[in-house]
């Protein structure tokens, strides 16, 4: 009796068997969505080896953990029409544009001021424009290797979005907003401006480099994308990397001078704190990883030659060749593991540190007498730090 009701409701005809039957075929599609549309990845887990230790052992969430530190996203160098549209939608047809007419800067400034033109803009459905006069190509007090193709081949999509507009055009369409975020570095909330409300096409905005991330804050996977790397540069970083590294894998602790422009100002790289940030940042980082090298970047090769680096606690260190500007800040962002900011005032460093991986460790000078900056130019999770009486520390 049993055997015969058992099977009799699990016939084809039953509604018992209709349930089973759809929760297995659930169960099967479920299994393939996972392994096949989400790229699941085999594991490989290696034991370890006479006097290796644990902490060694590659296991799946090592392996997770590296994959979100991808490094080659800032040099997948091209855009899907996806893309282009979250980042400059074609029905944005409202501009807004800086004052300045002074020096372009470097490519720190620069980027800067496209970044912040966007974040300003980007709530109110605006994007950044530039007058014709505003070009920075070997004028303005550009750096002499400035010039149209390096932008193009360093940022190939930033390149092709910085448009030019004739200023006879903005003439009778314009708002003007006056005493914007004062200075090169501060912040002003655009919303107290009742940016939303303004209907001209134009908006001027005072100011020069707004060197604050807080007008893009929130937006980094965004500013990441618009200044990915061209193809063909990274190819030749990927070279060099390779034949400077070779098979060495360790954690890249990457220390970053700058100097000569700085010293009129009292705010250059000064070597006891270089030295001090060295030991003080690789003890930091020991406590996570096991193998580290130190990598000497900056153009100011005799300065980095002449550090005194105790080579019995770090016996790995690299100082890589010279390098035009664009190349530098595409070999240190895809390159470094963490990094030391020696010059706070330095926006190419900040650069470099800004578009690494959101988790990489960061140390910034924190001394900001005589510079236009205060902490809060800086990323919360960035780690502070002073040197006081020769020693080291946290601030």
């Amino acid at each position: 009796m049993f055997k015969e009701s058992f099977f009799q409701s699990f016939s084809p005809q039953s509604q018992q068997f209709k349930c089973f039957a759809l929760f297995g075929m659930a169960t099967l599609i479920f299994i393939w969505y996972s392994t096949v549309m989400h790229d699941t990845e085999c594991f490989e887990i290696k034991w370890p080896k006479n006097g290796q230790k644990n902490g060694e052992i590659l296991n799946k969430q090592n392996v997770e953990k590296e994959k979100q530190n991808d490094w080659s996203k800032m040099c997948k160098a091209n855009q899907t029409e996806e893309e282009n549209e979250r980042l400059f939608p074609r029905d944005f047809d409202k501009y807004l544009f800086a004052t300045w007419g002074g020096l372009c800067g470097g490519i720190g400034n620069q980027m800067w001021r496209f970044a912040s033109l966007y974040g300003i803009g980007k709530p109110y459905g605006r994007k950044p424009i530039f007058k014709e006069d505003q070009k920075c190509e070997k004028a303005h007090g550009a750096h002499e290797t400035e010039g149209e193709n390096e932008i193009k081949k360093l940022f190939p999509f930033y390149a092709s979005q910085i448009k030019y507009i004739n200023p006879k055009e903005m003439e009778n369409d314009t708002f003007y907003v006056q005493g914007f975020a004062p200075g090169c570095c501060s912040y002003e909330d655009p919303q107290k401006r009742a940016i939303s409300r303004i209907k001209e096409k134009y908006i001027k905005i005072d100011g020069y480099y707004f060197q604050s991330y807080k007008f893009f804050e929130n937006r980094r996977n965004e500013i990441r994308q618009i200044f990915q790397f061209g193809h063909e540069l990274c190819e030749t970083v990927g070279t060099y990397k390779s034949e400077l590294f070779q098979d060495d894998h360790s954690h890249k602790f990457c220390v970053h001078v700058r100097i000569e422009d700085f010293k009129n100002f009292g705010i250059e790289t000064k070597k006891d704190f270089a030295e001090q940030g060295i030991e003080f940042g690789f003890h930091y980082l020991k406590k996570t990883f096991n193998d580290i090298s130190v990598v000497l970047m900056g153009v100011e090769k005799d300065f980095l030659n002449n550090l005194t680096i105790n080579r019995q606690l770090i016996p790995k260190v690299y100082l890589p060749k010279e390098m035009p500007r664009g190349n530098d800040l595409a070999f240190a962002t895809t390159a470094c593991d963490s990094l030391l900011v020696t010059a706070q005032s330095s926006t190419f460093s900040w650069w470099i540190a800004y578009l690494m991986p959101d988790d990489a460790t960061i140390f910034y000078n924190s001394k900001f007498e005589g510079t236009p900056y205060l902490r809060e130019n800086f990323l919360a999770e960035w780690k502070p730090i002073k040197l006081t009486n020769g020693t080291m520390t946290f601030d």
